[in-house]
Formats: C-alpha cells, structure tokens, sequence
C-alpha cells in the first residue's frame, strides 16, 4: 500500500488525510483480532465511518475504560499537519493515562537509527529537554513537548518483535522511557 507523506505529486493535506484513513483501517482489523479473542473494544476517531466508527468524544472514550473495553482511537487529530504521535499524546493526556507507549521497529530510542549506524548506543532513559536537544527522531517534537508539559512518561519499545507490546508491559528495561 502507501504511506500518504511518501507519495509523490499530492499536496501534503492530500497525504496526511491519506494516512489519517489508514489508520482507521488497521484500527478495523486490530478491532477484529481482539474482539475474536474475547476482549471488548471501543473505537472513536475524529474522522468518522458511518456505521464503523462514531466520532470521537472525550465523555465515551472515558466510560469505555471505565467499563475496561479496550480503547482504538484512529484518525490522527482529523487536522493534517500533525502526526498520529501528537494525536496520542493530546488522547493519552484529556483520557488522563499514565503512560504513552510508543510502539516502533526497534527497541528504544537510540543515539542514531541502528539499523543505519551499527553499534550507536540505545538510552534506558532519557528526559523530555535532552531527547529535543538531541533532535532524536523516534517521535515528532510536538508529541514530545505536549507530554513534557504535562509530565506523561513516554515508553518507546519494540512492536515489530514477538510479544514486543507484552515485553514492554512486563519487563522492566525494555525499550527507552522519556520523562
């Protein structure tokens, strides 16, 4: 398929909401997948799919976890120009979460991407003020100063590995914390 920022000749809103839509397209077939396995799952957007998924409201997202449904929140902020990382971290902080768990292709936040700099060196920890300082570039600067503001810790952890998302629940020093 196709990552909307990537794609060439479209102007940027174009591909923003190109990649908006896709989000809620994965958050469909995750939906599948948990309900499948018993659990109860509630999903909002701020772009909504008549019969699919209902417009996002602060006041049900809340009484879904209060009724411990697992909460799918697709669409990004609805607004091109921002990434799906700030729309996280404006959701995480109104929904008043403890953490943001960033899920990525490798297993923390590093010194430079490893897969391109073999041997840079990976941070078990690291605050808000030094991740913008070093221009780290795991997460959008925006999402990163919105959860400084409020002091919501990020959790940055491996989701392409097995049991990467329980990894990260379960075991202390897994993935890079911001805070």
């Amino acid at each position: 398929v196709i990552r909307g920022v990537r794609a060439g000749g479209i102007e940027r809103e174009t591909a923003d909401y190109m990649g908006m839509v896709a989000t809620a397209i994965n958050a469909l077939l995750l939906e599948s997948f948990l309900r499948k396995r018993g659990q109860r799952v509630a999903m909002f957007s701020p772009l909504p799919i008549g019969g699919l998924i209902p417009p996002y409201s602060r006041n049900l997202a809340m009484e879904a976890l209060e009724e411990g449904k697992v909460l799918l929140l697709p669409g990004g902020t609805g607004n091109p120009h921002f990434s799906t990382d700030t729309a996280a971290a404006i959701r995480a902080i109104e929904l008043r979460c403890e953490v943001l768990m960033k899920g990525t292709k490798v297993d923390g936040v590093y010194e430079a991407d490893p897969r391109e700099v073999p041997g840079a060196r990976r941070f078990s920890r690291l605050s808000y003020e030094e991740f913008l300082r070093r221009g780290l570039k795991v997460m959008d600067d925006t999402a990163v100063l919105l959860c400084s503001r409020y002091g919501l810790p990020i959790l940055v952890f491996d989701l392409s590995e097995p049991d990467g998302l329980k990894k990260a629940l379960t075991e202390e020093g897994s993935g890079t914390i911001i805070s």
